[in-house]
């Protein structure tokens, strides 16, 4: 029996984690979280028997700043030698080489000892999507600092997935098929029921913040006078926002849920703006639809992206709409 170690990066690859936790031929041994703690919560919520649970933040620090800059090489270095023995002699899992220096900082050093296979277990990184572009002077400049923490020369040329990892001949990809595990599925009273995916509303580059703030407390009250009973879901990384936590008459489900485990077989309705969550509602032939076109767009090319992109990784099955008379 293989032991096996986990490095979970993203609230997707909860799903693909939980088939290999259950596949006979494997022991899962440790799990390591990186940066989302709302997936370290519901990991521990399933009581995994004889896995180890770590968690490992990311430090927001300014590239300008060289103390900060130390202090994160520092950190990253304390961190490898807390867990090095783990690592070691193990099979490891990872999922994306996209936009994570620190699993990206493990990686290097676990191929610098001994160790057992490496697995890219590649469920949704899809360089097709993203156009290679010259490497901006700015991100040029962030691949050294990066270099400096990490020892590791990440490639910058897809501006929207940086920094990038770049695979060596030790490590194998896999793209994998998994097997639903619906015994950790999150479950809702029958009804009629519209789950509404909040944005991460993080980055205000696609859509102004007071458009979508009015545009969800609208959607809400529209389908609360069709008598629909609306649950929200917030992004795991960041939560509900602070103007959305007031709405009267809408159930919440649990911010460390990941979507992928809310069971889609008692709603009628999906609704949602750029989230990636629709997408596995509409596979599961749900009515999705995605409100972007009702928001007062920053970035038209940014949004036509995510337009492209939700309807490839759907098959065409999310609408756009551009009204609430859906």
């Amino acid at each position: 029996m293989r032991k096996i170690v986990i490095i979970c990066q993203a609230p997707a690859d909860v799903q693909y984690l939980i088939d290999l936790y259950r596949r006979k031929q494997l022991r899962c041994d440790s799990i390591f979280v990186i940066n989302v703690y709302n997936v370290f919560l519901f990991l521990q919520s399933l009581k995994l028997d004889d896995v180890r649970l770590y968690f490992i933040p990311y430090k927001l620090f300014s590239c300008k700043n060289v103390v900060n800059v130390i202090k994160e090489k520092k950190r990253l270095s304390k961190i490898w030698e807390q867990y090095k023995d783990i690592f070691y002699d193990s099979d490891i899992y990872f999922f994306s080489i996209y936009e994570d220096w620190v699993t990206g900082y493990l990686l290097n050093k676990i191929e610098h000892q001994p160790h057992g296979d490496i697995y890219y277990y590649n469920h949704y990184d899809n360089s097709n999507l993203y156009v290679r572009r010259k490497v901006l002077w700015g991100n040029r400049i962030r691949l050294l600092i990066l270099k400096y923490i990490t020892g590791v020369s990440f490639k910058g040329e897809i501006v929207e997935k940086f920094p990038e990892y770049q695979l060596s001949d030790k490590i194998t990809t896999i793209v994998p098929v998994c097997e639903y595990h619906k015994e950790f599925f999150y479950k809702v009273p029958k009804g009629k029921n519209c789950m509404l995916f909040l944005s991460a509303a993080d980055d205000m580059t696609l859509f102004t913040y007071k458009s979508y703030i009015l545009t969800v407390k609208k959607i809400v009250r529209e389908l609360q006078t069709k008598s629909y009973n609306v649950f929200i879901k917030a992004h795991p990384r960041v939560g509900i926002q602070k103007e959305l936590v007031d709405i009267v008459g809408v159930n919440i489900i649990p911010e460390y849920i990941p979507s992928e485990f809310i069971d889609t077989q008692e709603y009628e309705l999906c609704l949602g703006f750029e989230s990636t969550s629709l997408v596995g509602f509409s596979n599961n032939e749900i009515k999705t639809y995605s409100l972007l076109l009702l928001l007062d767009i920053i970035s038209e090319k940014r949004c036509r992206f995510m337009m492209q992109y939700l309807t490839t990784m759907s098959g065409g099955k999310i609408r756009f709409i551009s009204s609430t008379d859906f």
